[in-house]
């Protein structure tokens, strides 16, 4: 994220703000969605052994690259092959939730995937959410633009925030370093 921030960022510091954030508890269930190599899911296994980590993403490519991951650091986390806009859980059945970056890819489809994880969030559950804003720079707006021909998909901060509330979530906080956002929310 050092890029995107314009500052130094490294993954540590990262999945420091997540752990803070979601606190895993032993026999809590987390679900990173959209999850690519399991970079949360792991980093919340290795915070908390005994809770249920679940990593979920679509490309099948990508959870084998996760698996292989997740063994070589010996952790332990469940991966399902599962499209984020039709999570296969139940209603509130999920102490935590976090996406890192998935939001932005997720095209017109981020609407259905937020309300489907504010669905199996438990009451008082809690989101952890990176993603990145639409840049306020013209070089920035310029590289945005390419990216949103491929379905990729930008908002300004309070947009994001009224994406956040449209799908029933409250904004605990958001924290922006350059175009990179952390959003932490939470089940109302």
């Amino acid at each position: 994220l050092s890029v995107p921030s314009g500052e130094p960022f490294p993954v540590e510091r990262e999945t420091a703000l997540l752990t803070e954030w979601l606190r895993p508890v032993p026999d809590g269930v987390y679900l990173d969605v959209g999850c690519s190599t399991a970079l949360y899911a792991r980093a919340l296994s290795s915070a908390c052994p005994q809770a249920r980590t679940v990593g979920l993403d679509i490309s099948p490519g990508m959870l084998r690259e996760a698996a292989r991951k997740a063994a070589d650091e010996g952790r332990k986390v469940f991966l399902i092959q599962a499209d984020a806009e039709s999570l296969p859980f139940f209603a509130d059945s999920v102490d935590g939730v976090c996406m890192g970056g998935t939001l932005n890819e997720l095209g017109k489809g981020a609407e259905q995937a937020l309300r489907e994880c504010r669905r199996v969030l438990k009451p008082g559950g809690r989101f952890f959410c990176m993603f990145l804003l639409e840049s306020d720079r013209w070089q920035g707006r310029m590289l945005q633009e390419g990216a949103k021909l491929g379905g990729i998909r930008f908002w300004t901060e309070q947009e994001s925030w009224e994406l956040f509330q449209d799908a029933g979530f409250r904004v605990a906080g958001m924290e922006t370093h350059g175009i990179v956002c952390f959003a932490r929310l939470e089940a109302g």
